[in-house]
């Protein structure tokens, strides 16, 4: 588990804090949900132009039935 990561999730997290003080608890999961994929979406894009390949595991790898 990585401690530094979760830190900076939080110091991230709070410069949103006035927008998820008063969500209810619905609505704050759909938001950070959202929030982590678009957050996700340009770390990702900023790894390509930087030249490195990222990968993604692939959703059939995840969620195999066998």
């Amino acid at each position: 588990f990585n401690t530094l990561i979760c830190k900076q999730t939080n110091v991230w997290l709070g410069g949103y804090q006035a927008i998820l003080w008063d969500m209810s608890v619905n609505q704050y999961n759909f938001y950070l949900d959202e929030m982590i994929k678009h957050w996700n979406c340009y770390v990702i894009s900023e790894l390509e132009r930087r030249g490195h390949s990222p990968w993604m595991i692939s959703m059939d790898t995840l969620f195999d039935s066998d």
